[in-house]
């Protein structure tokens, strides 16, 4: 546990003691139904940030910046481990072809008939500094759009695990 003494206000002796946030922190839930092995060997995620494009407009012979209006959420990215079943992966890919095998109407609906969900929400849980739930991070219509791919190299010296990565666009994200 890393922690940093500072003081709150400059001036005032009041001192404050914060623990920094580890990377190794966090547990994934998505739907442990239908994708277990997925939230079982999520190694690590990129958080994705927000982009916003602010509207421009000429005055006199400057152009004057206002905030925009749209959102961009670029997507989360996840690294999972790959267990010798191929497990993770095919959970995710099944996803992905579950996707494309329905019709455009029905395309945002919660599940394909077959109860397993398209569309769904991700909790990214953050763990403090003594593994007790912190923060959740929630990733709301969340969808997977990219397996990526994996390699197999019999000339690999160290024998370590493989792993893939899955990006999953969503509507939008908030801390809870």
């Amino acid at each position: 546990m890393t922690n940093i003494t500072t003081s709150v206000t400059p001036g005032i002796d009041k001192i404050s003691t914060v623990s920094l946030m580890q990377p190794t922190g966090f547990r994934v839930i998505v739907d442990r139904n239908n994708y277990p092995n997925f939230e079982f060997f999520a190694q690590s995620f990129a958080h994705p940030g927000v982009d916003t494009t602010p509207t421009e407009a000429s005055y006199k012979r400057v152009n004057v910046f206002f905030p925009g209006d749209k959102l961009t959420f670029p997507p989360v990215n996840f690294t999972v481990l790959m267990d010798e079943n191929m497990a993770s992966y095919s959970e995710i890919s099944q996803w992905i072809f579950n996707q494309t095998q329905i019709s455009l109407k029905s395309k945002r609906t919660l599940n394909d008939g077959a109860n397993t969900p398209l569309i769904g929400d991700i909790t990214c849980i953050i763990l403090s500094s003594h593994n007790n739930q912190n923060k959740q991070i929630k990733y709301y219509g969340a969808f997977p759009t990219n397996v990526s791919t994996v390699a197999f190299d019999t000339n690999a010296g160290d024998v370590t695990p493989l792993t893939f990565t899955i990006d999953f666009r969503f509507d939008y994200w908030e801390i809870i």
